[in-house]
């Protein structure tokens, strides 16, 4: 059986490719698709980016055999404000 579990440093490096223009889109269906009942913070922002999906996803594009997932300005100002708390919550709160 698969096992997948993410940590506040994998959901820094997610939001900062994501924020970068270098998140796979495999990689985002992944996190946003996959309940998180081990962590309750990180349970939180997915359901965050869930929303940022549904509202701000507008394209995928495809570099070097690899799809990537194209936001909004909007989605990707939101994506910036979550990466700088999290960042904060892994730098100083860990």
């Amino acid at each position: 059986m698969p096992y997948y579990q993410i940590d506040q440093a994998g959901c820094v490096r997610l939001l900062k490719q994501a924020v970068e223009g270098e998140l796979l889109e495999r990689d985002w269906h992944v996190f946003i698709g996959i309940g998180v009942r081990y962590d309750l913070e990180i349970e939180h922002l997915r359901l965050q980016c869930i929303e940022i999906d549904e509202n701000h996803v507008i394209n995928s594009v495809t570099k070097k055999g690899q799809t990537y997932v194209v936001f909004s300005r909007q989605g990707l100002s939101e994506l910036q404000s979550l990466l700088e708390e999290w960042q904060h919550k892994v730098d100083y709160l860990a």
